[in-house]
């Protein structure tokens, strides 16, 4: 970093800090007294209902259900908790306090589930994110968080700034200092259409010898995507460990020309740093499904194991919520050889925003590191070679 450039972040990082600061933070205590949050539900049941219900309780929360919109869900049960009908709310708490809680993919349809809980009388509801007031909340492994709490710290501006030197274009320095910014205010600054993730044309361009590397592949959207970009292509292997997801994809792939189709080819396998077998929750959604510690078994590979003689990748996107640094590290050796461009999700944990970048940064030194932001919450690094 030069001296002017450390001279700019210094200043910018002094900002950021004086804003942290003001915003004033309460305990949990205080925060259920002044809501009288007696009874509390959960609304939503994905992975974002279930990770507040774990974060919620160690911070002493009286969570005493969950509800959804989902009819498949009513009467089934998650940790004990059974899930309820919305209608049913009110019947069976007197005055209770709705968390709404989605995940950054469906943060628009929160305004059209307030109006739906305040139609059945549950008028006192907020969004998850909002809690970012509470003090302990700020200190949960949360990419909501992190920032009001603990940004007032010599290592998180070492860290930070080393990034920041490290960013190849102005936008990527300023989508950094957005997501910071974010983080304490709540509100987005970011406004890039989420269509174009993945694929930011002024970052680079596809070409007809592309060989696919899709991790996190889902129901084949990002396949969807590269398609509309690219119907010319060497070929496309996609990895989606969760069945359900698998399965849509199959479904959606035979939409594809027979001639598309024989160069995809699916495989129902996680990505991380070692090849075997991993637990793996299943949610069958957009996000969510993960390496976990319990759960069902699944087999697992390694980007090192996946490149051989015959594959030689020039592109691999990651998004495996959370799981972005093993697989990093199990493609140490591939990486170096091909020198593929990477396009990796970094808003899974709230650190990975600096230290997913600073990890390409520090071993592979031939690539240029770019950020971008966009407007589902989704923020993501690309690699590309000098």
């Amino acid at each position: 970093m030069t001296i002017e450039d450390n001279a700019n972040f210094n200043k910018i990082w002094n900002s950021i800090i004086m804003e942290a600061r003001q915003i004033k933070l309460v305990s949990v205590t205080q925060w259920l007294q002044e809501n009288k949050a007696k009874d509390i539900i959960l609304y939503g049941t994905g992975i974002c209902g279930r990770s507040a219900l774990s974060n919620l309780r160690s911070l002493g929360f009286n969570i005493v259900a969950f509800s959804d919109s989902n009819s498949s869900k009513w009467e089934k049960n998650i940790d004990g908790l059974k899930i309820i009908p919305p209608s049913s709310i009110s019947k069976m708490f007197n005055d209770p306090f709705i968390i709404i809680c989605f995940n950054e993919h469906y943060k628009i349809e929160i305004p059209k589930t307030k109006i739906l809980l305040n139609n059945f009388c549950c008028t006192r509801n907020i969004f998850y994110g909002d809690l970012r007031s509470v003090l302990d909340f700020q200190k949960l492994d949360n990419p909501l968080a992190l920032c009001r709490a603990i940004l007032p710290n010599e290592e998180y501006k070492y860290k930070i700034s080393k990034v920041y030197s490290t960013l190849s274009d102005e936008v990527s320095r300023k989508t950094l200092i957005d997501v910071l910014l974010d983080r304490i205010r709540i509100f987005p600054q970011w406004e890039l259409p989420s269509y174009q993730m993945y694929f930011p044309e002024d970052i680079f361009q596809l070409s007809d010898n592309e060989v696919f590397f899709d991790c996190g592949a889902y129901n084949g959207d990002t396949l969807q995507a590269f398609l509309a970009r690219r119907p010319n292509f060497m070929k496309y292997f996609a990895f989606e460990p969760d069945s359900k997801n698998a399965i849509k994809f199959n479904q959606n792939l035979k939409n594809y020309p027979t001639e598309q189709q024989n160069k995809i080819l699916l495989k129902e396998k996680a990505i991380s740093d070692k090849c075997g077998n991993v637990f793996f929750e299943e949610t069958g959604e957009i996000g969510g499904s993960r390496i976990t510690e319990s759960g069902n078994s699944v087999s697992c590979t390694t980007l090192d194991f996946e490149f051989n003689s015959d594959v030689k990748p020039t592109y691999v996107k990651m998004d495996i919520e959370g799981g972005e640094k093993q697989a990093i590290l199990g493609g140490l050796q591939g990486i170096k050889n091909h020198k593929p461009s990477l396009a990796v999700s970094v808003y899974h944990y709230p650190n990975d925003l600096w230290e997913i970048p600073t990890m390409i940064h520090d071993n592979f030194p031939f690539y240029n590191i770019f950020l971008r932001a966009y407007l589902a919450g989704d923020i993501v690094c690309y690699a590309i070679p000098k």
